[in-house]
Formats: structure tokens, sequence, C-alpha cells
């Protein structure tokens, strides 16, 4: 009688792993040349498709929509308002409308919009010109460029600054 034994088998896989080899590199390498196929079409369709947004000399509207302006020239100042959670207000660039008594009238036109604050000069408002020097209440003329840095007040029909710097 014959008998069978299982003996162990062991197969030597140097050319199938090669084999395996050869091809995973193949994928990786196709990956990797359709990776950068891809990135390479996204930057030429952005370069083709991509609008350069020209730079503003003044403020427009477009769609009805202000659009503010990137540069400034000296007939139209930089204009600016930051109001802090405490009340705290800055107003940068607002042409000045009238000078009355104790009272300042500005404006800042932006996008077809008149936004007028109502500048009320108190006891310690400091006065500066544009080059820094002290100045006074009756050196403000109507059509002067100013920035003011004070604290809103409550009541009244218009946004009302309790000014404590004012400067030409």
């Amino acid at each position: 009688m014959n008998t069978i034994t299982a003996q162990p088998h062991i197969e030597s896989f140097q050319g199938d792993s090669f084999f395996l080899f050869t091809f995973k590199g193949r994928m990786v390498t196709g990956a990797v040349l359709l990776s950068l196929a891809i990135i390479i079409t996204g930057i030429f369709f952005y370069e083709v498709y991509a609008q350069v947004i020209p730079y503003q000399k003044e403020v427009s509207a477009v769609g009805g929509l202000p659009v503010a302006s990137a540069t400034s020239t000296a007939s139209t100042p930089m204009r600016e308002v930051h109001i802090a959670n405490d009340g705290l207000i800055l107003v940068r660039g607002a042409r000045v409308v009238a000078n009355s008594g104790n009272t300042v009238t500005i404006s800042i036109i932006w996008g077809g919009v008149d936004f007028r604050w109502i500048v009320d000069i108190v006891d310690n408002t400091s006065f500066l010109t544009s080059s820094g020097e002290k100045a006074t209440r009756v050196d403000i003329q109507p059509g002067d460029i100013l920035t003011v840095v004070g604290m809103l007040t409550q009541g009244g029909s218009q946004p009302t600054i309790q000014a404590s710097s004012v400067r030409g």
C-alpha cells in the first residue's frame, strides 16, 4: 500500500512578487501622474478664467450696492467709521457740513448714501490740525475734512458724538 505523506509545500514567489511589485509601482506612478495632470489642469484653468479685479479710484455702485474704494486720492479722503461695543466711535474722512456754537455737523457720503453725524463739542474736546498743531473750534470751516473720536450719545434724531478729539 502506498502511503501518502503530507509534506509542507514551500513555493518561491520571487517571480510573482516581482510582478506584484511592478504592478503596484505602475499603479503608484499612474496615480502620481494623474494627480499632477489634475493640478496642472487646475492651474491652467485658474490662469485662463481668473479675473483680475481692478482697483477703483472712487466709490461707485454696482447693482445698487456700494463698492468700497481700494485707493484714496486727495479729492476722495479715506473714509471709515468704527463703533466699539461700549459706544466709543471713530469717524475718519468726514466733511464738515455746518459749524454752529458747540455743534458741528459732519457727513460721509458713501455709495450715494449720506451718513450725517452731530458732533457735540464739550469743554475737554481737543482740536488738532492735520499736521498735529493745536487748533480751536473756530478753525473748523464747512468743507473741511475731519477725524472725530468720541462717545456715541443716545437720543436725538441723528447719531450724536460727544467728541473727545477732533483733527482737521
